[in-house]
Order: C-alpha cells, then sequence, then structure tokens
C-alpha cells in the first residue's frame, strides 16, 4: 500500500512542476505565438525589398527608352542617363551593365537583399533575388512571377 501512496504523491509533485514550467515559460515569452518584434522585423525588410524592386523596375523601364531612343541599342546607358528618363531613379544606388543587346541591373535593398533584372540577347528577362525566402524574395529567388 505504501508504495501506491508514495506513486501518488510523486505523480502530483511532477503536475505541479509541469504546471510551474508552462505558466513560467507562457509568462517569459515562450508561447507558440510569433512575437510582435519579429513580425514587425518581417514587415520592415518587406517594405524595403519592395522600395528595392519597385527602383529595379524603373530602371527596367528607362533601359527600355533608352534603347528606344538609341537606335535599339543598350550600349552606353549609364545611371545618369537613366535618371534623366526617369527622375525618380535619382537618390537612389543602381548598379548598372549594358551591351548591345543586353544589360544588367542591381539594387541592393536596406535589407542586404540584391535585386537584380537582366536582359538576355533573345529578350528574355531574369528577374533574381540574393536571399531567398527572406523579406520579400521569395523561396525560388524568382521576384517577378
Amino acid at each position: 500500500m505504501r508504495s501506491g501512496a508514495s506513486s501518488g504523491s510523486s505523480s502530483r509533485s511532477t503536475l505541479f512542476l509541469i504546471g510551474v514550467l508552462v505558466v513560467g515559460l507562457t509568462g517569459c515569452g515562450g508561447s507558440d505565438e510569433p512575437s510582435t518584434t519579429s513580425a514587425a522585423t518581417e514587415q520592415d525588410l518587406q517594405a524595403q525589398d519592395a522600395q528595392a524592386e519597385s527602383t529595379a523596375l524603373a530602371a527596367q523601364t528607362a533601359m527600355e527608352v533608352y534603347a528606344t531612343e538609341n537606335n535599339g541599342t543598350y550600349a552606353g546607358a549609364d545611371v545618369p542617363a537613366l535618371e534623366q528618363i526617369e527622375p525618380t531613379l535619382r537618390g537612389t544606388s543602381i548598379d548598372l551593365s549594358s551591351g548591345s543587346s543586353t544589360y544588367g541591373i542591381a539594387v541592393e535593398s536596406e535589407s542586404g537583399t540584391v535585386f537584380t533584372v537582366a536582359r538576355q540577347a533573345n529578350g528574355a528577362f531574369q528577374f533574381e533575388c540574393s536571399d531567398p525566402g527572406t523579406g520579400g524574395c521569395p523561396p525560388a529567388g524568382d521576384w517577378n512571377e
């Protein structure tokens, strides 16, 4: 009989300790709910990345206007020329490379993610980002799907 009573007391002690741990963890941020801090940070990353995407798309449009005004070639395009075509690009940081039928645009977000637009010689475009699955960069890394 005595071992049964001892077993019941041990079970109550174990349940009490589990209850204390659950209450303690819940009170210390140990819940399964996402914290508002991490949610706000993710929203900040997405907003920063959206701005970089917008800049890259504006630069892409300016490159197409540049080619239209220069007999269909992208050669010789530079950031000041794009800023003349699209004034919203002033004050942004854009890395640009261009050839006669190709170009590459890279814009780094405040989050550190780089968003690129590449025009290939066959006229196809690639839209890639450097940090797939984070902020505004989709898991596949193709940000203009």
